[in-house]
């Protein structure tokens, strides 16, 4: 079966970062994450084109499990529910607290290794200090 992965950058606060005039293809910290199809999960009767819509948790992992690398970018909620179903984490860390309402669910080191850290790298335009780690389930 395919590994489902999560995607997110987050502030050091848990705050899930969201810059909507920021450049994210900088902070890809996987060569492997190409962003080709649309899944949406929504519980009422949902339709988008071009894009797969599923109405339950359930129906959505069982049919993303049928590929190779599957990776969930949010939002928080989806975070919160599809965590436990994941098989890695892929974080950029952003070195900064914001205030807001959305956060990403604790990364519990009973449960999440730390596979791998970039040093810390500075975004000029923005001055914005973040790292990349990849957490793998124990």
């Amino acid at each position: 079966p395919g590994k489902l992965n999560a995607v997110a950058a987050i502030a050091l606060n848990s705050l899930i970062v969201n810059f909507p005039n920021l450049d994210y293809n900088q902070f890809n910290n996987s060569k492997e994450i190409e962003l080709c199809k649309k899944w949406i999960l929504n519980n009422k009767d949902y339709k988008l084109d071009n894009a797969t819509v599923f109405h339950s948790l359930e129906e959505a992992v069982q049919y993303v499990k049928k590929f190779e690398n599957c990776f969930i970018i949010g939002g928080g909620m989806i975070y919160n529910t599809i965590l436990p179903f994941c098989d890695k984490l892929y974080i950029t860390k952003v070195h900064k607290s914001f205030e807001a309402d959305t956060f990403f669910p604790e990364i519990d080191s009973n449960q999440w290794e730390l596979e791998s850290q970039s040093e810390i790298q500075k975004d000029e335009p923005s001055g914005l200090e973040f790292q990349f780690l990849v957490y793998k389930k124990k």
